[in-house]
């Protein structure tokens, strides 16, 4: 797996995932490999993945059991929790890193 991203949360419905934006590869283009990997290493089922892209907008991986699907603009039907005070920390410094590149 080329892009690099960490697990925000997960729930029975979603998981949610961070692209750290560090590396040329983000999380949309290496989007196959990020759902085989949540499927072989974090159960991923039947429940959805959203994520937040290097801009700070949530989308939708889509996939059927673990086969990649596309990817969908926004999250429709996911409410995400207001962003703790840790993942605003995290961007930030996040934001740091990808200046320094």
């Amino acid at each position: 797996m080329n892009a690099k991203f960490y697990i925000e949360r997960e729930t029975d419905e979603y998981i949610h995932i961070i692209d750290t934006g560090i590396e040329e590869s983000c999380v949309r283009r290496d989007a196959k490999r990020i759902v085989l990997y949540l499927k072989d290493n974090h159960k991923l089922g039947n429940r959805r993945i959203i994520y937040r892209n290097r801009i700070g907008l949530d989308n939708e991986i889509k996939h059927i059991n673990g086969k990649y699907m596309c990817i969908s603009l926004g999250h429709n039907g996911i409410v995400l929790p207001k962003d703790s005070d840790t993942l605003m920390e995290c961007m930030v410094e996040l934001e740091k890193v990808r200046n320094l590149l």
